[in-house]
C-alpha cells in the first residue's frame, strides 16, 4: 500500500533531484563560463567575425542562465512537494524561513535577470552591458555558495563557502 508508494515516490524525486541538480550545474557552467569567455576572449578590436562570436557567446550565456532557472526552480518545487508529502501539510510558508530555499528562489530569479540582459546586450550591444552580466554572473556564484552544505557548518562557514564559489568558478571557467 500506502508506505511502498511512498517509497517509490521518494525514490523518483530523489533521482529527479539528481538529475535536475546536473542540469544546474550544466546551466551554471554555460552561464559564468561563458560570461567569463566573453570578457577574456571575445573583448579585441571590434570586426564582424568577432561580433558574431559574441553573439553566439551570448546565446550560451543566456541558454545557461535560462537552464539553471529551470532546474534551480524545479527543485525548488520538488522540495516542496516531498516535504509537504513527508510531513502530509503544505510548507510553502514555512520554507521561506529558510536559507536554503530563499537563497534557491534568489538564484532563480538572478538567473532570469542574466537571460534578459544576455538576450537585450545580444540584441543591442552597449557600453555597459558586459558589466550586468558580469555582475549577474557573480552573483549567480554567491547564491550558489549558500545552496552548500557549508553554510550549516558552526564553523569555517566563511572559507567552506569561499572554496565552493571559487571551485564553481574555476569548474565553469575551465569546462
Amino acid at each position: 500500500g500506502s508506505l511502498k508508494e511512498s517509497y517509490v515516490l521518494l525514490t523518483l524525486a530523489d533521482f529527479l533531484a539528481g538529475l535536475l541538480r546536473g542540469c544546474t550545474l550544466t546551466g551554471l557552467t554555460l552561464a559564468v563560463g561563458g560570461v567569463a569567455w566573453g570578457l577574456s576572449v571575445l573583448q579585441v578590436p571590434s570586426s564582424d567575425r568577432l561580433a558574431e562570436a559574441r553573439r553566439r557567446c551570448l546565446t550560451l550565456v543566456a541558454a545557461g542562465a535560462g537552464v539553471l532557472a529551470c532546474s534551480q526552480g524545479l527543485l525548488l518545487l520538488l522540495g516542496v512537494s516531498v516535504l509537504s508529502l513527508t510531513l502530509g501539510r503544505p510548507l510553502l510558508v514555512d520554507l521561506f524561513a529558510t536559507t536554503s530555499f530563499v537563497a534557491g528562489v534568489v538564484r532563480t530569479l538572478v538567473a532570469l535577470g542574466l537571460v534578459v540582459a544576455a538576450v537585450r546586450l545580444r540584441a543591442a550591444p552597449v557600453a555597459y552591458g558586459w558589466a550586468v552580466v558580469s555582475v549577474l554572473a557573480g552573483a549567480l556564484l554567491l547564491c550558489g555558495a549558500w545552496l552548500t552544505h557549508a553554510v550549516g557548518r558552526p564553523e569555517y562557514r566563511a572559507v567552506l563557502m569561499t572554496l565552493t564559489v571559487t571551485h564553481q568558478l574555476g569548474a565553469a571557467i575551465w569546462i
